[in-house]
């Protein structure tokens, strides 16, 4: 690859111009674009794909915790009432961490 050449002056003490030429880094800009082959081939989901699995996800979260609360109602006879607001939260952290591993 051709580096494009500019030149800049400065003066020295004899009064004199010198022109200095510097050289461009284009070889570590295009160096930084190009991407291993590995992560070239490597095919992306379509973003409804991605959608649906993130939402049944979810869910699936969510239905595992329910069935965890009325599993410990029915054995312990009493609702841990702690555990709610987990069971109603922690289903979104679960998808948006699945969906944060393919973005």
């Amino acid at each position: 690859m051709r580096c494009k050449r500019r030149e800049s002056g400065y003066d020295d003490r004899q009064g004199g111009i010198k022109l200095r030429r510097t050289c461009l880094a284009l070889e570590s800009a295009a160096a930084m674009e190009t991407h291993s082959g590995k992560e070239a081939s490597r095919k992306r989901m379509t973003p409804r794909t991605l959608n649906v699995l993130t939402a049944l996800i979810g869910l699936a979260t969510l239905a595992l915790g329910v069935a965890w609360l009325i599993y410990t109602w029915i054995v312990h006879l009493e609702v841990p009432y702690f555990a709610i607001p987990l069971v109603l939260t922690v289903p979104v952290i679960v998808a948006v961490a699945f969906r944060n591993c393919w973005d």
